[in-house]
């Protein structure tokens, strides 16, 4: 939604988004949006304010009621502008690509000598099933390999529906981000019922190519705690097209509600 609403005022002064490099940065979400189970409309609203001095704009989510009023803050972020080419990105990850390549080897050669899990799509999907049911296009994750000691894993990902006229499908960008909140409720270390991570945002997401259904991605994560407690975990989560490193969602949050219980 932020990324849509930006390329259209950048189009509007007739500039060419296609062009300009758009990083969706610091997202903070404060509660999710939950759909009615009644015949009622929900309405969503998205508020962009430009700063064009800064090169960035202000992105607003909320829910408003019948006559337009806010009823519900969802959450925030900043779409900054910048003017290198993904040429530049492209060659800034590949100084990085070779480290994470040699992570999703050590995944791979984990599963030979029992250390990582390694899970297909169905599996997969059914273990987050305990904590939310994704529909057939929302499952993009083929393969998952997970190293449950090290918070770390690696994923195949293929698209299950097209593009739909979106700018950027959400079904997409959820399949690419999965692995962040896999490896906290896949993970055998955690306790299901003790704890639940939810995603809390992220700090930047960059893509320097066009995604495409029907290509094979992958995905590598290594989530790292935040605080004393156990709470909430981040990491960087790599997307790779053959080889390469073509998108990062930097500083995926995820974050549990409740205090882990005492051991």
């Amino acid at each position: 939604m932020a990324l849509t609403a930006v390329r259209y005022m950048l189009r509007s002064l007739e500039l060419s988004a296609e062009e300009i490099g758009l990083n969706c940065a610091d997202m903070k979400i404060k509660l999710p949006l939950v759909a009615t189970s009644d015949t009622q409309d929900q309405m969503l609203r998205l508020s962009a304010k430009a700063h064009w001095s800064r090169n960035e704009v202000s992105i607003t989510i909320f829910s408003v009621n019948s006559t337009t009023e806010k009823i519900s803050d969802h959450a925030s972020c900043a779409v900054k502008i910048t003017q290198a080419p993904a040429s530049l990105l492209m060659q800034e990850w590949k100084r990085i690509g070779y480290l994470v390549r040699a992570r999703i080897q050590s995944l791979q050669r984990g599963v030979e000598d029992g250390h990582c899990h390694k899970l297909r799509r169905g599996l997969a999907y059914r273990l987050f099933s305990s904590l939310v049911e994704y529909s057939s296009n929302y499952q993009g994750m083929q393969e998952v390999i997970l190293d449950t000691d090290e918070f770390e894993a690696c994923a195949q990902v293929v698209f299950q529906t097209a593009d739909n006229g979106f700018e950027w499908n959400p079904c997409w960008i959820d399949s690419l981000g999965h692995i962040a909140g896999f490896i906290m409720n896949g993970n055998d270390n955690v306790h299901s019922k003790d704890y639940v991570f939810v995603n809390h945002g992220w700090s930047d997401i960059r893509c320097a190519k066009k995604m495409e259904h029907g290509k094979t991605y992958q995905t590598y994560n290594k989530m790292h705690p935040d605080d004393d407690k156990g709470t909430t975990y981040s990491g960087d989560t790599y997307i790779l097209e053959d080889g390469a490193v073509v998108a990062v969602f930097g500083g995926v949050k995820v974050y549990c509600p409740r205090v882990p219980l005492a051991v």
